[in-house]
């Protein structure tokens, strides 16, 4: 089983998405980090944006609690938009892993990036994305696509 990591696709108000750099030759990806023991993917995730990038974030509001009499309680709670398991080596080192991707919102535009992790941010247009004018893998691509303009072509 590979090690799990979230990334996250925070939107803001504006309906821009969050895109960071992480080496100047890398392209732009989604935020990410990784699951420490002992953590859900939710709690994982809200620590790791808000430690590289000082932003705090929500789900998008599918979390609720419903009664189903006396003491029990059925929690819903937000599922990941896509998973998928990345298999390959860098450096040296196998950096395989399990991801999970969440969409995010956030009201906060003030960012304040964690230097020796993130090189750069930015805020880009969901068509920016989709359609290719910003540099990022086409996995990145397809699910912006799928998220905003649902199957269209």
């Amino acid at each position: 089983m590979f090690p799990p990591v979230v990334r996250a696709i925070v939107i803001s108000p504006e309906e821009k998405i969050l895109m960071v750099r992480h080496r100047a030759s890398d392209p732009w990806v989604f935020p990410w980090g990784h699951v420490e023991a002992g953590e859900s993917l939710h709690e994982a995730l809200l620590r790791e944006i808000y430690e590289e990038l000082w932003i705090r974030c929500t789900f998008e509001p599918s979390q609720y609690e419903e009664s189903l009499g006396g003491d029990d309680t059925l929690t819903m709670i937000p599922l990941p938009i896509t998973w998928y398991q990345l298999s390959y080596s860098r450096d040296g080192k196998d950096r395989s892993r399990s991801e999970y991707i969440f969409v995010l919102l956030t009201e906060e535009d003030t960012i304040k990036k964690q230097e020796k992790e993130i090189l750069f941010y930015e805020w880009f247009t969901p068509d920016a994305i989709a359609w290719g004018s910003t540099e990022t893998f086409p996995m990145n691509q397809k699910v912006i696509e799928k998220l905003f303009y649902g199957d269209e072509e």
